[in-house]
C-alpha cells in the first residue's frame, strides 16, 4: 500500500517538471470506468479496515499477557501501554515516542459508555483522550485539566432502539454522539519533563472506564508488550474479496453517514456487482489513486514551496494541507492520513512535518531558536527518525529509538541561544543535541517526524511557523548527490 511520502516519488518524474497532474496519467485513463469505482470504493473503506485490524492487533497483543481475553471482554476496557515503544514495534505506523498510549476500543450499541478522567497530578501535565469514530472521524478530545471530568459517549439517537438509555443531563461534564456503534478512544499522557515513567503510569492506572449502567469501572489491560503485528500488514495482505468482505461486515454496525449516500449510491455498487478481476484490477490501482491523491495533500514549506514541480527540495519539510481529523466527505484525505498515521490528532492538539529525502551517510543540522511556539505551561516538541515508517534503534541504547525530544532531553544551547541538532550517523560528541540516522538507509525510506503537542496560532491555524530548512554539516561528506542535490540551493 502507499505512503504519503511514496506519493511525492513513486511515480515517472515528468520530463518538462510541469504539473502534478502529470504524475498521474495511469488515473486519469481510468476515468468513469468500473476499475476507477473500485479503486475508489477502496480508498473510501481503507480508514474502516484499517480500524477493524487495529481492533485485532490491539486484542492479539493483550492476550500476550492475559490468555482468557476474549473479544467480548477486551471492548470497552483500557488497555494500557506502560513503556515506550521499542524500535522492533510494528502495530501502528509512525508511532511516537512522546507520549503514553491508553487505549480503548469501545461499543455503545448497548448502552452508552462513561469515561471518568482524574485530576491531573501536575498542571504541566500534557494529557488527551482523542474518540473516533470507526471512519476515523475525531468526535471528542478532551483534555486532562487539573480538575476531574466525566464524560458520556453514545450512540446517535436516530441509530438506537426505543429501550436505549441516552447520557443523563446532569452529572457529565462532556456528552460525546457518535455515528458509528464501534469507536477507538486513544488516551495520550505525556511524562512530566525528565521522562518519568512512574508517576505517568500511576495517573494512567486512574482512567476509568463503565457502561451507563454499572457503577463499577472495568477491568483494564498492560498492553506493553512489544508487537511485530502490523494492522496495515494484515490489510495490504488481504485480497480484494477478503477487504471489501471485511469493509462490508464492518458496514453492519458501522454505517456511513447521510452524506454517504451519494458515494453509496453511485460507486459502491460496483463492489457488489463486478468480478473478482475487476475488484482485484481496481484495488491494485487503488495504490497508484491514492499515491497521486497524496500529491495535492501536502504543503512544502515556506522556503522551498514548489508552485511547478512536485519533487521538493531537499532541506523543506513536509506538512498536511488537509482538515486532519474531520474529514467530511473528503474521502482521499482520509484514506491517505489513515495509512500514513491512522490516530492522528486534531491540529489544535499537535501538528506534524515530515522531512523525506535524507541520506544516511550525510551528515546535516537542524538549527531551533527556543522556544519553538507551543504553549508554554503543557505543549512540547520532538523529532524522530524512521525507516520504513517504524523506528529505530538508538546506539547509546538499543532498546530505545531515536529521537530528540523537549521532555526526555536535556536539550543543549548554543551560546546563540539556537538548539542546534545534529543528525547524522555518527556520534558529535559530548554536549551535542544527536539525532541517529542510519548509514545505510536513504530516500524515501528515512524520514524524520517533526512533533509540536499544543502548538501556538503561529504553527496552527496561522501557519506563520515551520520547522527551518535542514542544512548539510561542512563537518561531514558533501558528496553530491547525495549529501547535496544538484538542486538544494
Amino acid at each position: 500500500m502507499l505512503t504519503l511520502i511514496a506519493g511525492a516519488v513513486g511515480l515517472p518524474m515528468p520530463a518538462n517538471r510541469t504539473t502534478r497532474l502529470e504524475f498521474c496519467p495511469t488515473v486519469a485513463n481510468l476515468t468513469g470506468s468500473d476499475e476507477l469505482k473500485v479503486a475508489r470504493s477502496y480508498e473510501f473503506a481503507l480508514p474502516l479496515v484499517l480500524m477493524g485490524a487495529t481492533l485485532d492487533v490491539s486484542l492479539r497483543m493483550v492476550q500476550d499477557n492475559y490468555l482468557n481475553v476474549t473479544r467480548d471482554t477486551f471492548v470497552n476496557t483500557f488497555a494500557h501501554v506502560l513503556k515506550f515503544p521499542t524500535p522492533d514495534f510494528r502495530g501502528v505506523v509512525n508511532p511516537n515516542v512522546d507520549t503514553l498510549y491508553s487505549s480503548a476500543f469501545l461499543d455503545v450499541g448497548q448502552e452508552p459508555v462513561v469515561l471518568t478522567i482524574p485530576k491531573a497530578d501536575h498542571r504541566s501535565r500534557y494529557g488527551l483522550f482523542q474518540i473516533m469514530d470507526f471512519w476515523t472521524n475525531v468526535i471528542g478530545n478532551p483534555e486532562l485539566l487539573y480538575k476531574e471530568q466525566v464524560v458520556c459517549i453514545s450512540l446517535a439517537p436516530h441509530l438506537v432502539s426505543d429501550d436505549y438509555t441516552p447520557c443523563p443531563d446532569d452529572n457529565m461534564n462532556i456528552t460525546i454522539v457518535s455515528n458509528t456503534t464501534n469507536l477507538w478512544l486513544l488516551g495520550r499522557t505525556a511524562p512530566l519533563e525528565g521522562g518519568d515513567l512512574v508517576s505517568t503510569n500511576a495517573l494512567q492506572l486512574q482512567y476509568q472506564l463503565r457502561g451507563l449502567s454499572s457503577d463499577d469501572p472495568n477491568p483494564a489491560w498492560d498492553s506493553s508488550a512489544d508487537s511485530s503485528l502490523s494492522a496495515r500488514d494484515i490489510v495490504n495482505s488481504m485480497s480484494a474479496l477478503e477487504f471489501f468482505g471485511n469493509a462490508t461486515q464492518l458496514m453492519v454496525d458501522n454505517k456511513p453517514t447521510a452524506d454517504d449516500a451519494p458515494f453509496m449510491a453511485d460507486v459502491w455498487p460496483v463492489v457488489e456487482e463486478s468480478s473478482e478481476a475487476t475488484l482485484m484490477a481496481g484495488a491494485e490501482k487503488a495504490g497508484t489513486l491514492l499515491q497521486c491523491q497524496a500529491l495535492n495533500l501536502t504543503e512544502w514549506t515556506e522556503e522551498y514551496r514548489l508552485l511547478r514541480w512536485p519533487i521538493p527540495r531537499p532541506r523543506s519539510w513536509l506538512g498536511i494541507s488537509g482538515s486532519v481529523g474531520t474529514y467530511g466527505t473528503d474521502y482521499p484525505v482520509r484514506a491517505v492520513i489513515a495509512d500514513v498515521g491512522l490516530g492522528a490528532n486534531l491540529p489544535e492538539d499537535a501538528v506534524y512535518f515530515v522531512k523525506p529525502f535524507l541520506f544516511g551517510g550525510c551528515n546535516y543540522t537542524l538549527s531551533l531558536s527556543p522556544p519553538p511556539p507551543v504553549d508554554s505551561a503543557r505543549g512540547f516538541w520532538s523529532i524522530t527518525t524512521y525507516v520504513d515508517q517504524y523506528l529505530v534503534a538508538d546506539p547509546r541504547n538499543g532498546t530505545q529509538a531515536a529521537v530528540v525530544s523537549s521532555l526526555q532531553n536535556d536539550i543543549v544551547i548554543e551560546k546563540n541561544g539556537n538548539a542546534v541538532i545534529y543528525i547524522q550517523a555518527s556520534d558529535p560528541g559530548e554536549g551535542k543535541n544527536w539525532l541517529y540516522v542510519p548509514e545505510d538507509v536513504h530516500g524515501t525510506n528515512l524520514t524524520l517526524t517533526a512533533r509540536f503537542y499544543l502548538p501556538t496560532a503561529e504553527i496552527y491555524p496561522d501557519r506563520t511557523w515551520t520547522p527551518p530548512m535542514i542544512e548539510v554539516s561542512r563537518s561531514g561528506p558533501l558528496r553530491r548527490p547525495q549529501c547535496q542535490w544538484p538542486w538544494a540551493d
